[in-house]
């Protein structure tokens, strides 16, 4: 939030994409060091795009509820 409040929303697309991607086992896709060259190599609309389907995704506050 604090990149996206200062105005870096491809950071902190980035950093979403980072902190929130995991495999079935449950390991990151990505480290804090893959940032760089994702900010450098992704185009912008498709790291949108990931965050939206990520954010789309998460849980209701049902869900983690158990109801």
């Amino acid at each position: 939030m604090e990149c996206a409040n200062k105005g870096n929303a491809a950071e902190a697309m980035v950093l979403t994409i980072i902190y929130r991607l995991i495999d079935a086992e449950g390991n990151p896709l990505f480290r804090k060091l893959d940032k760089t060259e994702l900010l450098k190599s992704v185009d912008p609309d498709v790291l949108a795009s990931v965050v939206n389907q990520i954010n789309n995704s998460d849980p209701s506050a049902e869900d983690i509820e158990g109801n």
